[in-house]
């Protein structure tokens, strides 16, 4: 516990000691032996002394050993001698700290200079998966080989929970398919959280960046400047990195609705998780119907099964054709061409980045004219300059991670993608494969549809709009029934606040027989191919 700014006396052992001697614990003359002042407090005079002062208030003694001098109650209020002996001996353990901090952190600085241009690393502190190897002062490091006994060195199965991620999973099943396989836990023996996983697919060192830290005012710690990248040895790359934070944030809950959580089950059965819904706004269940049919599985409003909100809407929707009349349909065409695609504002780095020096250089000034008669107001400026300057260090890096999950994402070819696991999903596999492949379809389902609503007669599917138009599918009597193409004049007064009207209705004779499917949409869309 830190003597110097004071934890020792609020959370520390001797706050406990206080506590007692204040309780009359200790008989009245009890005497308190220790070496030096600054082994109490090496706070500032003011608080060194309240600390003091609290211990012989409760009648005990406390005897300094390297200068052999006692101090009691009675003492520091009637001999001038001892009154001047403590407190300089107090300003001066304080000073002397403060003293050695200040050369601690310019030793620090120096360093952590040296380590911004590559030449060093400043400490040998690492993640789990990572190892430092050398003697002294000349070290790197290196990743840490699997343990005897695993069938994976850590990293690797850092690189599996990255896939796992891109793949759909969430933390919570991350972590239990990890336990499954008995896979050893970065510390302790009580398996893998799911808390643990979450911070570890967005901990920045996985593409070898580190943070250095310090501790502020408050005893915290905080960010000390920008990272460096390329510190530690990368666990993978930053695209891949790009994609696990964009799964991630897909997974997440959208205001106002449901997200993707709840319980999958060990095949995944229900793909449509968090996106179907009753026309009474209550969710879609996935049920095992009775009946002559055993286990038909159905999609059902749950207000309705639980006879809750006055929903009369029993009807169950058969739910494997469902499924497959839907994975065809999004088959047929890349229907997220239709959506605006959001532009990336690159020129925001930059203009943080000059900014931020603008504003070191102000701070850098004011410091160097810096004397003791400097008013307090300029005092204030330049911290609230450094204020500014995190505040803008944060959104710099958070400009950065948005960046790179955009550049993850349009780098790929989410269609082809999409063909390929609806193929796999035709051939055998064990169940543990067609679990990961019904995942990433699910993840599928829900960048492209925005919501499934269901009524009596059947289910209308409406895919993510674009600011002027939309699509959506009609399933009923277990087969898609037509495709609708909603949209928006442009050139209306009130665009884009004015209601999106049918354009265009496609049977499924001609949705699914048609050849040309892209010069259909093209023709009423203007989306180039």
């Amino acid at each position: 516990m830190s003597a110097f700014r004071g934890k020792n006396a609020a959370i520390g052992r001797l706050a406990r000691f206080l506590e007692l001697a204040e309780a009359g614990t200790w008989e009245r003359g009890t005497k308190l032996l220790v070496e030096h002042f600054d082994r109490l407090s090496r706070d500032k005079l003011t608080e060194a002394r309240q600390i003091t002062e609290r211990i012989l208030k409760t009648g005990m003694i406390i005897v300094t050993l390297a200068d052999r001098q006692v101090y009691t109650w009675d003492a520091i209020n009637n001999d001038l001698g001892k009154i001047i002996t403590m407190t300089v001996m107090m300003f001066k353990s304080h000073e002397e700290s403060k003293l050695k901090g200040d050369r601690v952190a310019k030793t620090k600085a120096k360093r952590l200079e040296a380590a911004r241009r590559g030449e060093i690393k400043t400490t040998r502190q690492c993640p789990h998966w990572i190892v430092a190897i050398g003697d002294g002062k000349d070290f790197d490091f290196d990743f840490k080989p699997k343990a005897p006994g695993q069938a994976l060195a850590p990293v690797d199965v850092l690189r599996q929970m990255c896939d796992y991620a891109i793949d759909g999973m969430g933390k919570r099943l991350i972590a239990t398919r990890l336990n499954a396989r008995k896979v050893s836990p970065p510390k302790g023996e009580n398996g893998w959280h799911h808390s643990t996983v979450g911070a570890l697919l967005r901990d920045r060192r996985l593409i070898g960046e580190w943070q250095p830290t310090r501790v502020a005012e408050d005893g915290k710690r905080v960010p000390n400047g920008p990272p460096i990248p390329d510190h530690f040895p990368a666990a993978i790359t930053k695209e891949k990195f790009g994609r696990v934070q964009a799964a991630i944030q897909g997974r997440r809950y959208e205001e106002g609705r449901k997200g993707s959580g709840g319980r999958k089950g060990w095949g995944y059965p229900n793909l449509f998780m968090g996106l179907g819904q009753c026309e009474c706004g209550a969710p879609l269940s996935y049920e095992h119907t009775g009946g002559r049919r055993k286990n038909r599985r159905a999609l059902m409003c749950r207000n309705a099964i639980r006879k809750h909100g006055n929903c009369t809407n029993r009807k169950g929707h058969f739910y494997p054709p469902f499924e497959a009349e839907m994975t065809l349909a999004l088959s047929l065409f890349d229907y997220t061409r239709l959506l605006s695609k959001p532009r990336m504002n690159t020129d925001r780095g930059a203009e943080l980045t000059a900014e931020i020096t603008d504003l070191t250089e102000a701070q850098r000034q004011l410091l160097a004219a810096f004397t003791a008669k400097t008013p307090m107001a300029v005092l204030e400026r330049i911290s609230e300059i450094e204020t500014e300057i995190e505040a803008l260090r944060k959104e710099l890096r958070a400009h950065h991670d948005n960046i790179g999950t955009e550049l993850a994402l349009r780098e790929r070819n989410r269609h082809t993608e999409f063909l390929a696991l609806v193929q796999r999903m035709n051939l055998d596999m064990d169940e543990d494969e067609r679990f990961v492949v019904r995942t990433k379809l699910a993840q599928e389902f829900r960048r492209i549809i925005d919501v499934a609503i269901a009524d009596p007669e059947g289910i209308t599917v409406r895919l993510k709009p674009a600011p002027h138009q939309r699509v959506e599918f009609r399933f009923a009597d277990h087969q898609i029934q037509f495709a609708t193409l909603w949209s928006r004049a442009i050139l209306h007064p009130d665009y884009p606040a004015n209601d999106m009207r049918p354009i265009v209705k496609w049977p499924r004779d001609i949705l699914l027989s048609e050849p040309d499917v892209i010069g259909l949409f093209n023709a009423y869309t203007g989306c180039a191919p």
